[in-house]
């Protein structure tokens, strides 16, 4: 009678290569970060909106907001209600829309954002800047 052959059912590199995935597992590689790590920004802040741009007619209560490159979207948010709503090229607020607390700015869709500008500081910048007088 001839003895049967045994063989091996998982072969030593792949037991090798579980055991390795094991211990990478438990040493922490990929968990919170540490002190050092915790205070980096993980965005940068995008610049805020150029003010001077951006046209507000307070009779009609609408932005007119210039072209953002690179897919850039505005948004409008008011103190007190909800979250920002996006909105396109030309935007009517609300008549209750308080300027002092009407916020405008932009985003990416990698969800870096712009600083915040009142449309309080957009009427402001329209006012003072000379090309926008009359002779």
């Amino acid at each position: 009678m001839t003895a049967l052959r045994t063989t091996r059912s998982v072969p030593p590199p792949l037991w090798f290569a579980a055991a390795l995935l094991v211990v990478v597992g438990f040493s922490g590689w990929g968990g919170p970060p540490t002190e050092g790590e915790a205070f980096r920004p993980k965005m940068v802040e995008l610049p805020r909106p150029a003010v001077e741009r951006i046209d507000y007619n307070p009779n009609t209560r609408t932005l007119s907001l210039y072209r953002l490159p690179a897919s850039g979207r505005w948004q409008v948010w008011e103190a007190g209600v909800g979250e920002a709503a996006p909105i396109g090229p030309a935007h009517v607020l609300r008549p209750e829309a308080d300027p002092d607390h009407t916020y405008v700015a932009y985003r990416r869709p990698t969800g870096q954002a712009s600083g915040w500008v009142t449309v309080s500081d957009i009427m402001a910048a329209r006012a003072t800047n000379p090309s926008n007088e009359h002779r």
